[in-house]
Formats: structure tokens, sequence, C-alpha cells
């Protein structure tokens, strides 16, 4: 199983057809099956039943998309921790210079911001 197929399977399965997946996920429709089609393959399973353009979870499909739903929230955490790691508290940074004549005056104005 590979990340891909697994989030191929949420968009099918939150969304309730491939083409809306698709979109979602900014793939081809096509994309999104084969992605689909590799991970029933794969494990010999059966995860939607494919009717009237809609695609509907069977038992291990309702499973998995438990297990997926907590792979996105952590996907989301990891997002946010990385995310925040560019925001560093404004006393968090090293100055370097050769002369400190050019820079004191900028530290002055930075500190007084603050």
């Amino acid at each position: 199983m590979i990340y891909s197929q697994i989030r191929a399977f949420h968009a099918v399965a939150a969304e309730g057809t491939f083409t809306k997946a698709a979109r979602m996920l900014n793939v081809s429709q096509p994309a999104v099956s084969a992605q689909i089609k590799g991970l029933e393959d794969t494990y010999g399973v059966t995860l939607f039943i494919r009717e009237n353009r809609k695609a509907r979870l069977t038992e291990p499909g309702h499973r998995l998309f438990e297990v997926s739903r907590r792979i996105m929230r952590l996907e989301e955490e990891a997002d946010e921790i990385l995310r925040s790691v560019r925001e560093l508290p404004p006393s968090a940074f090293k100055v370097g210079t050769d002369a400190p004549y050019g820079v004191t005056a900028l530290l002055a104005a930075y500190c007084q911001a603050q």
C-alpha cells in the first residue's frame, strides 16, 4: 500500500464519487480509479460498490475509511507543525555582521517595534 492509494481511497470515500475525488485531488478520474484498483488488487478486496456513478463503501471500505480519517488528521497535524516552525518568535534569530555600525540602528528600531 502506498500513500497515494490511501489518499485516493479517502477522497472517494469522503466525496462519494471518483469524479469529485479527482477534482479534490487535482488529478484525472482515471488516475484515481487506477489507485483504487491497485489497492483493491493488492489486497484482493472490494472497497467500493460502484453503481450509478456513485461509490458506496463495502464493509472493509468502511473500516479502512476510519483508518484513513486518522491518517489524514495526522497529515494535517504534521503540516501544522512544519508550518509553525517558519513562524519563529521575534527573539529567535541571530545577526551576523563584520562591523556593528550599520546594524545598530536597525536592531534598535526592531527592538522598539517589538
